[in-house]
């Protein structure tokens, strides 16, 4: 039996593929995170993961409130903060295992890592749904899969963008 480390080089181009996605993935979920608007409104309203600020049009001065005030938000940090973490997990583990050359051993822990984390991720597209107050989502879907024995539906694309933009005519997007 030939072992692992001797029959490939610890380092080649797919490996590094796939630890650069994995390392952009971390990237941007901390600019997520750390990101201080994720929502704009023309100097009149920005939203963030930790605060809503809005000024009214009397003044000169931004208004703020806390966006955790209700157990769905907070659940929405959660979610997002655990997703962070299982993407730093997996990216140290890719990296180690890369590094070691023992890279079978560890395809099956890292690739649940991410699916994990990449369902953390419906808690932000839910979060965007209910607190849509800023009129900047327009038209937005919370896609839960298909049904139950349900087919593949054709030209999904095609549908989603056609029925998110209906009502734009006219307007720059």
């Amino acid at each position: 039996r030939i072992e692992e480390s001797a029959r490939s080089s610890p380092l080649t181009p797919l490996k590094l593929v796939g630890l650069v996605c994995v390392f952009l993935a971390l990237c941007l979920d901390v600019g997520a995170v750390m990101s201080p608007a994720w929502v704009t409104a023309e100097d009149h309203y920005y939203l963030s993961l930790w605060e809503s600020c809005w000024k009214p049009a009397s003044t000169e001065n931004w208004q703020c409130s806390s966006t955790l005030g209700t157990d769905w938000q907070v659940a929405t940090l959660a979610l997002l903060l655990g997703g962070g973490a299982l993407v730093l997990m997996s990216f140290l583990v890719a990296l180690v295992s890369v590094c070691i050359g023992t890279r079978r051993r560890f395809y099956a822990p890292v690739a649940f890592m991410l699916f994990a984390a990449g369902q953390c991720t419906y808690g932000i597209k839910i979060w965007t749904a209910c607190d849509a107050t800023s009129y900047y989502e327009w038209n937005m879907l919370i896609y839960t899969g298909k049904p139950e024995g349900g087919a593949p539906e054709k030209n999904q694309g095609t549908r989603v963008v056609l029925d998110l933009t209906q009502g734009l005519s006219g307007h720059v997007m």
